[in-house]
């Protein structure tokens, strides 16, 4: 599906310009490949990266997990 979709706008894409046919292909290939690549070969080397700056998030360096307001409730057992 997402083959046919991005080579569909690949292709109507020509009808504005060539340089904007590019430009799609060229954003499309960086974002469904050499994106997720990118994160990919990142992801090893976060359990070695420092808070800098205090925030209110809490950071173990143990587990390399950061928690904010976007995870989900984690009881506290006392």
């Amino acid at each position: 599906m997402t083959v046919v979709l991005g080579a569909s706008a690949v292709v109507l894409s020509t009808y504005v310009s060539d340089t904007f046919m590019y430009l799609c292909g060229f954003t499309l290939t960086m974002v469904t490949f050499v994106a997720p690549v990118i994160l990919m070969w990142a992801q090893k080397y976060k359990k070695w990266v420092k808070m800098i700056t205090s925030t209110p998030f809490t950071h173990t360096a143990q587990s390399s997990e950061i928690r904010g307001p976007w995870d989900v409730a984690v009881p506290i057992v006392i």
